[in-house]
C-alpha cells in the first residue's frame, strides 16, 4: 500500500456530490477539492466540466506521456439518479495520437460507484514510481500496489483487483497496450464499456497507473424527488414508445444500421477505396443475431433499452471466442475495412483488441491503411514481417497482438495512420484515413457531406460522436446529401447539442426518447434551477468553445480542419453515391460558413469576443497566461 487518506466531505449541490478527488501520483498526495460552483453554472458537468478543469491543470508544451499530462475523470448531474440512461461518465486529457485536446464518453457503471463514493470527479497528474492502481472506497482513498497485475490482460486485471477488494468493486482498467503505450490503447470499464478512441490507455500507462477501482454506498441528493420519480415514469415512457430505443436498439444493437449504410452507399470499403453495397447474409443485423448473438450483455447503469449483445462463435476454428459486441464500428473496422466481409474475424478481432485494451476502430483503420499500402507496393514483406493483403484475417489476428505489444511491424502500426504514413512517405498520406491523427468512422462522407465538415471540426479529430448528421441528411426530407447546403449549421447545431448532452451524462442512443426539453426538465428538478431549452443548447455552444479554445493550446487552427485527399478528391465508384465526390470547392465552402456560424475568425479559432458574449472572461485570461493569443473579434 502507497499511500491511504480518509478524506472528509464537501458541501453538497444539489445534483452533485459537491467534492472532486485530487490526486498527485507523484507526490503521493490525495486531496478532496470542493466543486467549483461557477464552472458548474457555465459547464454543467461531464464533458464540459471536465473540460474545464483539464484547462486548470494543461501545462503547454508537454508530452501527452509525460507525468504533466492530466487526466480527468466526470460525472454529470444526473449520475446515480433514478433516471434510466444517464448515468455515464467522462474521461479527459491530451491525446497521444493527436496531441490535442481527447474526451471519451463512457457507458456503465462506473460514474455511478463514483459518486455514490462521495465523488463527482477525479483530477489525476504526476506519474507512479512503480505500478499501482487507485481504490476509492466510500469517501477513503489509497494507491494500492500493482506489480502482480501489470502485464496482465483487461479481463484478468479486474479478476485480480476483485479478489483484493471484494467482488462488489467496479473496475477502470488498462490492458498490455496501455502499459507499452500504444497510441491508441483504451481503457476499459466494467461492464466492458471503453473510452475508446485516442488514446486515453496509453496515458494511463505512462501513468504506471493500471486501474482505478471504486465502491460507494452513498446517496445524490436532488431538489425534488416527487417530480423526479413523475419524470422518470415519463423517461420510461418515451422510451417504450419510441421504435428505435424499444425495439431496434434493443434487439440488433448499433449493427442495426449495416443495411441501411450499405444502401446508401457510404459503407466504406477497404480501406475507403470502395463502398460495401451488400451486406445481406454476410454482416447484416440478422445475419450476426440469427448466428452469434448469445445473450443480452449487462446494460448500463439502470437503463432500459439495453443495446449490448454477447456474441459467440460455437463452430469452426474459432470456436468458443466470445466477446460483448461487436458494436456497429467494430464490426465494420476489423471487417470489412480489412476487406473481411463476414463476422467471424471481427468477433475474435474485438475480443482482442478488448483483453489487450485498444481501441477497435484505430485498431481496424490503422492494419487497413498498411494493407493498402503493401498491395500498392509501398511496404515490403521484410517492412511488415508477413504478407497483409485485404482478406487476409489471420493476417489481421497476428497484427493485433504485435500491435499491443509493439513487436516488429507492430510497432509502428501502433502509432497510428498518421504517423505511419509520415514514415512511409507522401504517396501513402492522401489515403491515410485520419483527421488530425484521429481514424475516421464507418461512414464515407463522399455520400453524405455534413459528415466531412463533422469529421473535419470535431473537437477531437476524425469523429462521428460529436455530430452524426446522417439521419437529419437522409431521412429527414430537409436537406440534399450531395449538396453543401445547410449543412454547416446543422452540423453546429448537432456538436451544441451533443457537447449538452455528453455534459448532462446522457446515452446518445436514449437521445432518441429522453430529447433536450426532457432534459431540462430533469435539471429543473434535480438541480432546483430552471433550465429552458435555449440556456441547455447555450451551454453546449459554450463547451464546444471552450474545446476549441483548449486544442489552440496545442496549435490546431483552420490548417488542421481538413481531410484526406481520397475523400475529398475521388469519386465513389459504386453504390447509391457512385460518381459523387465533395471537391475542395464545396468543402472550403462549408468550412467557411462554418467558421462564420460560430463567430470564428479565418484561422478557424474562437475570438476573444466570442468567448466573452459566452461569459468566458476567465478562460480569455487563462488561455492568455497559458502563452497563446485567440484573434479580438473579428467575424468574418
Amino acid at each position: 500500500m502507497l499511500a491511504n487518506h480518509a478524506l472528509g466531505r464537501s458541501a453538497s449541490v444539489k445534483g452533485y456530490v459537491g467534492s472532486l478527488l485530487h490526486v498527485d501520483l507523484s507526490s503521493g498526495s490525495i486531496k478532496r477539492v470542493p466543486l467549483d460552483k461557477d464552472y458548474i453554472r457555465l459547464y454543467v458537468g461531464g464533458r464540459g466540466l471536465g473540460a474545464r478543469y483539464l484547462l486548470d491543470n494543461i501545462v503547454p508544451g508537454t508530452d501527452p506521456l509525460s507525468p504533466q499530462n492530466p487526466c480527468i475523470v466526470m460525472t454529470g448531474p444526473f449520475t446515480g439518479t433514478p433516471i434510466s440512461s444517464v448515468h455515464k461518465f467522462e474521461l479527459l486529457t491530451r491525446s497521444p495520437l493527436t496531441n490535442m485536446y481527447l474526451c471519451s464518453n463512457v457507458g456503465g457503471t462506473f460514474g455511478v460507484w463514483l459518486k455514490r463514493a462521495g465523488f463527482d470527479g477525479i483530477v489525476l497528474l504526476g506519474k507512479l514510481s512503480k505500478p499501482g492502481y487507485l481504490a476509492i472506497l466510500d469517501g477513503e482513498a489509497e494507491i494500492r500496489e500493482a506489480s502482480h497485475i501489470w502485464g496482465k490482460d483487461c479481463h484478468e486485471t479486474t479478476l485480480l483487483i476483485k479478489k483484493d477488494l471484494g467482488e462488489d468493486v467496479c473496475v477502470m482498467r488498462i490492458g498490455p497496450a496501455g502499459e507499452n503505450l500504444v497510441r491508441f490503447a483504451n481503457v476499459m470499464s466494467e461492464p466492458e464499456r471503453s473510452a475508446g478512441k485516442g488514446g486515453a490507455g496509453a496515458v494511463l500507462g505512462s501513468k504506471k497507473l493500471k486501474a482505478i477501482a471504486v465502491k460507494g454506498s452513498g446517496k445524490v441528493a436532488v431538489a425534488d424527488e416527487v417530480k423526479l420519480r413523475e419524470l422518470g415514469r415519463k423517461v420510461l415512457r418515451l422510451i417504450r414508445e419510441n421504435p428505435a430505443t424499444s425495439l431496434n436498439f434493443p434487439r440488433w444493437g448499433t449493427c442495426q444500421s449495416t443495411s441501411l449504410i450499405c444502401e446508401m452507399g457510404i459503407y466504406p470499403f477497404k480501406n475507403f477505396q470502395s463502398v460495401l453495397i451488400e451486406a445481406q447474409g454476410r454482416i447484416d443485423a440478422e445475419t450476426w443475431r440469427e448466428n452469434y448473438v448469445v445473450k443480452d450483455s449487462s446494460p448500463c447503469y439502470i437503463c432500459s433499452i439495453g443495446c449490448a449483445k454477447t456474441s459467440e462463435i460455437r463452430n469452426g476454428r474459432y470456436k468458443g471466442c466470445k466477446v460483448e459486441g461487436p458494436e456497429y464500428e467494430s464490426l465494420w473496422a476489423l471487417g470489412p475495412n480489412c476487406g473481411i466481409v463476414g463476422c467471424e474475424a471481427p468477433i475474435v478481432a474485438n475480443m482482442m483488441c478488448d483483453r489487450f485494451g485498444l481501441d477497435t476502430i484505430s485498431t481496424g483503420v490503422t492494419v487497413a491503411f498498411a494493407m493498402e499500402c503493401y498491395e500498392k507496393g509501398l511496404l515490403t514483406e521484410a517492412e511488415t514481417g508477413m504478407p497483409i493483403r485485404f482478406g487476409d484475417e489471420q493476417a489481421l489476428l497476428s497484427l493485433i497482438e504485435k500491435i499491443a505489444y509493439r513487436e516488429g511491424f507492430g510497432n509502428q502500426l501502433a502509432e497510428g495512420v498518421q504517423r505511419l504514413a509520415s514514415r512511409i512517405g507522401i504517396a501513402s498520406e492522401r489515403f491515410a484515413m485520419h483527421c488530425k491523427g484521429m481514424e475516421l468512422p464507418a461512414y464515407d462522407p463522399r455520400g453524405v457531406w455534413g459528415m466531412a465538415l463533422a469529421y473535419a471540426t470535431s473537437c477531437r479529430g476524425g469523429d462521428h460522436l460529436k455530430a452524426w448528421t446522417i439521419s437529419e441528411e437522409v431521412t429527414s426530407g430537409k436537406y440534399d446529401r450531395f449538396s453543401t447546403e445547410g449543412k454547416a449549421e446543422l452540423v453546429k447545431s448537432i456538436q451544441d447539442l451533443r457537447a449538452t448532452y455528453d455534459s448532462l451524462v446522457n446515452c446518445i442512443l436514449a437521445a432518441r426518447a429522453i430529447t433536450i426539453e426532457v432534459c431540462a426538465e430533469l435539471m429543473e428538478a434535480v438541480t432546483g434551477t430552471y433550465y429552458d431549452v435555449e440556456n441547455l443548447l447555450r451551454c453546449g455552444e459554450r463547451i464546444y468553445n471552450l474545446e476549441r479554445a483548449i486544442a489552440a493550446i496545442d496549435g490546431i487552427s483552420s490548417k488542421d480542419d481538413n481531410l484526406p485527399a481520397r475523400l475529398i478528391d475521388d469519386f465513389v465508384d459504386v453504390g447509391a453515391a457512385a460518381g459523387k465526390r465533395i471537391g475542395k470547392e464545396n468543402f472550403e465552402k462549408m468550412l467557411k460558413e462554418y467558421y462564420g456560424l460560430r463567430g470564428w475568425a479565418e484561422n478557424g479559432l474562437p475570438t476573444e469576443s466570442k468567448l466573452i458574449e459566452l461569459g468566458m472572461q476567465d478562460v480569455v485570461e487563462s488561455i492568455r497566461k497559458k502563452g497563446v493569443e485567440l484573434p479580438a473579434g473579428t467575424r468574418l
